[in-house]
């Protein structure tokens, strides 16, 4: 799922690893030229969730939480 926050995109993820439901977020300003993307940020989310909504919505708040820090 991609949703756009104060500039930055937000794509957010989730996988079964080991058995484990993963969050995942990453966080990009695409460049002004549209060909790229800088200031990327990656984060990983190993937490009891009980699915991969759960997991999704975690790493969406943790996003918007570091972009609202940076």
């Amino acid at each position: 799922m991609q949703s756009q926050y104060r500039g930055y995109t937000i794509h957010v993820s989730a996988s079964l690893i080991d058995g484990e439901i993963v969050g995942y977020a990453r966080i990009y300003r695409p460049q002004g030229d549209g060909r790229g993307a800088e200031d990327v940020h990656e984060k990983e989310f190993h937490l009891a969730f009980v699915d991969e909504h759960e997991a999704m919505a975690l790493a969406r708040e943790r996003a918007i939480g570091w972009v609202e820090e940076y």
